[in-house]
């Protein structure tokens, strides 16, 4: 019904087809895939930089994507087996619906979604994601699935906007018998087996087809002229009770020979290729499989289809029913062997291009050893077709992981099934798979698979991947329980960087220096952190994985206001990486919102206002609400707390609080709660700020010393509030902020200590010595370059006399 509609449609809109698989997770996007190469004319067997340049080459056509088309290639490339570096599943979201959009600059498009029962969660988030952000585009989205994803996806029943459902219901008594009077061109077919189908069907299209199939079969109906007539008496024909039933009855009246070729089709997939069923065909029967392909078309068991594969016939299965019933007519001892062979297939004919079919040859290895266990073959070429497989699930978590990382976690615990505790592939897996969890913030789940990771690593010996193992732990362990690990992870990732440099691993050198960097930040001494980040960076470049050397690029970015250098060369450095930052958008947007708050910082504020409109502008298109929790909103907040924004600075740090909160993450949301807790009591919400002390000092480690002077600073400010009989424990706080500031080499932080110092002692009546204070708060504004916080900070005095 779709493909007539659209079909209908093809003369004034374009239409895009995508299938997806039913393989399981990692081909979240084979969809997408479909559709780019439709749209483009592109090959299977095209070269990644072709297919680039092919993509970028449509979008230049298109007037209001010129300016973005590199990004637009960048985003969509590395989902479809063009290769790329990880731009994050928010930048890919964009790069998908201008891609769409694009294409229905022209005229109107139609995009179709078929099987989406069998989508990945992350593809029906984008489906989700087009449908919400593209409503000015003429864009008209069609997805045929089983009612059961409604289970999961319960608003896609109603209540989206521009929006709707069609349920289709079974046809009635009356459309049953229009169908068989349509399909046999005729009203002479005995009444009583009319009848006995129509019941039988129970409005089901395909029992109708397949019934009449049957009897077509069995010689009973011949065809003379365009109509169908009985050969003999229907009276006492038997309808098989059920679909499977009719289905399993049309199977096993083929030939041996055509029964051959379908088991094996079914093995293949509900597509199915030509010269694969050929390669799994006995040597014998080889050069008679194209026949027996096409005495299975005129059947209407199978149809010929469209191929993904250049130079390779392909056919469907009419129904995935049909399919399911000829695999289940084979053996397991067969379907492990054709498993088999149809990955070697795939692999050969795969050779040289771009690991997009990783998952379906794991998949397929992945099945022969699962049958072969199952038979009780736990031989050695068992053990290594689990291998195959899980190296195969393993690389396309790789590959998929910056688009889904849903996906990718499924695929490794796939692979992790497939091998032995003692592997340490299996231990590599899981260390991947730790990361993969943290990075959706399910910590628990994360810390118990690295923590086994690391017991597994030192057992079988293998010190580099207990080093992996243990910094990952270390990474997770420092977002929730980071009490004591700054030493910790500074001895260990010592300990380690050596390892990583002997055995030739830069992916494992630049963890080590990021995991140095994050204790150093931890501990407020920024100048070190950036030269262990700096470092990382080099090595993550070295080793050539794209996607670790961006990531390590951006968190560099983010020590540029908090390194101990002024910030006029702060600004110079800022503005060289944005010169040469390519089509890499997120840094570009850290870059312009570091560039905006140092700006704000010199009091060019139009300056600063223009490089956070341009970071914005990246983030909003993107759907990301102003970056991530850990730094875009506090970027933000910084910048509102020079401007005299509060309102604005609140907003953010409460919601920075609340989603950390939500993660289960400690070390950040110990600082942004202090720092909220300071922004309400300057708006005179005392109780309140008192309960986010109390989160920032229950989040707070005690080596994490910028967060405790944080909580110590606002905690003075309180106590000096609440009365007389409190002054002297607030004076104490307030010592105790400025000497833990002190201990940092965050200039603003030493300034804001001082700060706070002043007012204390000015609301404990000890006002000849506010002035020496904010003195001294000055002048590590004005050592840093902060010329706006200095301007505050020489306004204070007034602002604690007028509000006394």
């Amino acid at each position: 019904m779709v493909r007539e509609f659209c079909e209908a449609m093809a003369p004034r809109a374009t239409v895009l087809t995508g299938r997806c698989l039913s393989y399981g997770e990692g081909i979240t996007y084979w969809p997408l895939m479909e559709m780019v190469r439709q749209a483009t004319g592109m090959s299977a067997d095209e070269s990644a930089p072709e297919g680039r340049r092919r993509l970028r080459e449509l979008l230049e056509k298109v007037n209001n994507v010129t300016g973005d088309a590199a990004a637009v290639v960048d985003g969509l490339a590395p989902l479809i087996g063009l290769g790329g570096a990880e731009v994050g599943a928010q930048e890919s979201f964009w790069a998908v619906r201008t891609f769409l959009a694009a294409i229905a600059e022209k005229r109107p498009l139609i995009v179709w979604f078929d099987d989406v029962h069998w989508a990945e969660p992350t593809l029906l988030d984008l489906i989700e994601h087009v449908a919400d952000w593209s409503r000015e585009a003429p864009i008209l989205l069609l997805c045929l699935t089983r009612p059961e994803l409604l289970e999961e996806r319960r608003t896609w029943g109603g209540g989206k906007l521009n929006a709707t459902s069609m349920l289709l219901q079974p046809l009635s008594e009356e459309r049953c018998q229009r169908l068989i009077r349509t399909l046999m061109g005729s009203n002479d077919l005995d009444p009583a087996l009319v009848s006995r189908i129509t019941d039988s069907a129970a409005g089901n299209p395909l029992f109708v087809e397949q019934t009449l199939a049957a009897l077509v079969d069995d010689g009973l109906l011949r065809r003379e002229g365009d109509r169908w007539i009985a050969t003999g008496n229907l009276g006492s024909v038997q309808v098989a009770p059920t679909i499977s039933a009719l289905l399993a009855a049309r199977l096993d009246r083929l030939n041996i020979h055509e029964r051959r070729v379908l088991e094996r089709a079914a093995v293949v997939g509900q597509r199915f290729y030509l010269d694969a069923v050929v390669e799994l065909s006995a040597p014998a029967d080889r050069a008679s499989v194209a026949e027996h392909c096409l005495s299975l078309v005129r059947k209407e068991l199978v149809h010929p289809d469209h191929s993904d594969l250049p130079g390779v016939e392909a056919f469907r299965f009419l129904h995935v029913l049909l399919r399911d019933c000829a695999y289940q007519a084979t053996s397991k001892r067969q379907r492990a062997d054709l498993h088999q062979g149809f990955a070697g297939w795939l692999q050969a004919r795969m050779a040289g291009r771009p690991g997009e079919h990783d998952e379906l040859v794991g998949y397929h290895l992945e099945q022969a050893y699962r049958y072969r266990v199952e038979l009780g073959l736990r031989d050695a070429e068992t053990a290594e077709l689990g291998r195959q497989a899980a190296t195969c699930l393993i690389e396309a978590a790789d590959r998929v992981r910056q688009g889904d990382e849903t996906g990718a976690a499924g695929l490794l615990k796939r692979a992790i099934k497939l091998l032995p505790v003692t592997d340490p592939l299996r231990v590599r897996a899981e260390i991947d798979l730790g990361w993969a969890l943290y990075s959706f913030s399910r910590f628990s789940d994360a810390e118990r698979m690295l923590r086994q990771a690391t017991e597994r690593a030192t057992r079988i010996g293998e010190a580099g991947l207990r080093a992996h193992a243990r910094l990952a732990h270390l990474r997770l362990m420092f977002a929730t329980s980071p009490e004591g690990l700054v030493a910790e992870t500074l001895g260990e990732a010592t300990r380690a960087l050596p390892i990583f440099v002997q055995d030739g691993d830069e992916v494992g050198a630049a963890l080590a220096c990021r995991s140095q960097a994050a204790a150093y930040m931890a501990a407020g001494c920024y100048a070190l952190a950036e030269r262990a980040m700096q470092a990382a960076v080099r090595h993550a470049e070295e080793s050539g994985v794209l996607r670790d050397a961006q990531a390590t690029r951006r968190d560099l970015v983010h020590l540029l206001s908090l390194a101990p250098r002024p910030v006029g060369e702060s600004i110079e450095r800022a503005q060289r990486a944005l010169a040469g930052v390519g089509d890499d958008r997120g840094l570009r947007r850290s870059l312009l919102a570091q560039l905006a708050l140092l700006h704000t910082m010199t009091g060019d504020v139009d300056t600063a206002v223009d490089h956070l409109a341009r970071a914005e502008e990246i983030i909003w298109d993107v759907r990301s609400s102003r970056g991530d929790p850990l730094y875009g909103g506090f970027v933000v907040a910084r910048i509102a707390l020079l401007t005299d924004d509060l309102d604005t600075a609140e907003h953010e740090l409460r919601r920075s609080c609340r989603r950390l909160a939500r993660m289960g993450e400690r070390a950040h949301l110990a600082t942004r709660a202090a720092a909220l807790a300071d922004v309400l009591v300057k708006l005179g919400r005392l109780d309140e700020a008192a309960t986010y002390v109390s989160r920032s000092r229950d989040a707070a480690a005690g080596d994490q010393v910028p967060a405790q002077a944080g909580w110590c600073g606002v905690h003075a400010k309180l106590l000096a509030m609440r009365g007389r009989d409190r002054e002297v424990e607030a004076v104490r706080f307030a010592e105790a902020a400025c000497d833990l500031a002190g201990r940092t080499d965050d200039w603003d932080a030493q300034a804001q200590a001082w700060l706070t110092y002043a007012e204390v002692l000015y609301r404990t009546g000890q006002v000849d010595m506010v002035r020496s204070k904010v003195d001294a708060a000055v002048a590590c504004y004005e050592k840093k370059g902060n010329l706006t916080g200095a301007a505050l900070a020489r306004r204070l005095p007034d602002n604690l006399s007028g509000s006394a």
